[in-house]
């Protein structure tokens, strides 16, 4: 995984580049961050979302899932609210 990090007007955006090889992947990710689309192989995917998905010991998370993804380059922005 490689990680840009930007720091935007006191905002943090950390850019993500993850190298998929299984059709399926997922992740949680606390909600008071926000992701503004997700692509794999240049082709904009969406995915379901779980909404304050519940996790022991950790804030209110948000869960990504996906499907049908294609071997290659999965990249995503993750912004501070």
């Amino acid at each position: 995984m490689e990680l840009h990090i930007q720091i935007i007007n006191q905002k943090i955006n950390v850019t993500c580049q993850i190298h998929v090889q299984k059709a399926d992947f997922s992740f949680a990710l606390a909600s008071s961050l926000s992701i503004t689309q997700f692509k794999n192989n240049e082709k904009i995917i969406t995915p379901e979302i779980e909404e304050q998905c519940l996790l022991l010991f950790h804030p209110a998370m948000t869960k990504y899932q996906f499907h049908h993804l294609t071997d290659g380059i999965f990249p995503f922005i993750i912004m501070d609210h």
